[in-house]
């Protein structure tokens, strides 16, 4: 398997590992990207042609296989990707994130199927603050005639990449709001021991330390909410009390679940209520995202 002979799939499984190093083949598969049948096929060949490597990994779950680029592969990245802004091509930073455990297992769990809509109900996502300028919320304020139903398209994740400081400790990019632009959701990690996080109090303070895209001088780019990805319930207990009551967030507790077969998962969800659509200024730029959709628009189908 030369690099001029990738498949689709193949490709679009690099490009994931560089934005999720140490993904195992089910959390590949929760993104709507290729068909779930063809993953193993690839990453096998992608480790026969050593374009991945794998190492057996476990912390809140069995231990199973986790891929991460090799050399090779990070070659490919490179010649594919202009300047790419991800961590993950260097040894010590994949350690770094290696290093995550139980906060990459669940994290990588959730990220593709945060927009569910039992967790965040579309008839609540346009609800107007008077404390936001105007304009930020699709231009519909409370009271105001239910958009149509072509203004609220189902958005699907289509990308991810890890933060390196600050509250934020991921990124889920979503591949179209209302207004047909992508928009991005920060996830946050509470472990049984994590410290305290220290959000701001505003929606749109909470990408104040990212370079985003504005959409004018009032309208800073800003996230829909938050995701709190919490290890247990006491995580969650903790993470709903600091989470400023300004900010629409979504809960949601891992943990052990009855059953031989279902020994992890997510245990609970808090909806995230008042969810706000960013009408296209959420715009993160140069953290690694959009990649898979704007190289394989049509990767779904294949």
């Amino acid at each position: 398997m030369t690099m001029k002979k990738l498949n689709e799939t193949a490709q679009m499984l690099l490009v994931m590992l560089f934005q999720m190093p140490y993904a195992s083949a089910a959390d590949l598969k929760g993104w709507p990207l290729a068909k779930r049948a063809r993953v193993d096929a690839n990453l096998k060949s992608l480790v026969e042609n050593d374009f991945v490597g794998y190492e057996t990994l476990g912390w809140m779950r069995d231990a199973q296989r986790r891929y991460f680029l090799k050399d090779r592969g990070v070659a490919w990245v490179n010649c594919q990707i202009p300047k790419p802004a991800g961590w993950s091509l260097s040894h010590e930073d994949r350690e770094t994130i290696r290093s995550y455990g139980p906060a990459l297992e669940c994290i990588y769990h959730v990220a593709p199927q945060i927009w569910n809509p039992d967790w965040i109900p579309v008839t609540e996502y346009l609800v107007e603050s008077d404390e936001r300028p105007d304009g930020w919320f699709n231009h519909y304020a409370a009271g105001d005639e239910e958009p149509q139903s072509d203004l609220r398209p189902i958005a699907l994740a289509d990308s991810f990449t890890w933060l390196r400081r600050g509250p934020l400790h991921a990124l889920v990019g979503m591949e179209q709001g209302p207004d047909l632009r992508p928009f991005w959701v920060p996830l946050i990690w509470h472990g049984t021991h994590a410290p305290t996080n220290s959000l701001p109090e505003k929606l749109y303070q909470l990408f104040g330390a990212l370079t985003t895209e504005s959409g004018g001088e009032n309208e800073p780019a800003y996230p829909p909410g938050v995701v709190n990805v919490c290890q247990d319930p006491l995580a969650a207990a903790r993470a709903d009390r600091e989470t400023p009551s300004g900010i629409p967030r979504l809960t949601i507790t891992y943990g052990a679940r009855a059953g031989e077969k279902l020994r992890f998962g997510i245990t609970n969800a808090e909806p995230m209520r008042r969810a706000a659509f960013p009408c296209g200024f959420g715009r993160v730029l140069g953290a690694n995202l959009g990649i898979i959709s704007e190289h394989w628009p049509d990767s779904a189908q294949k």
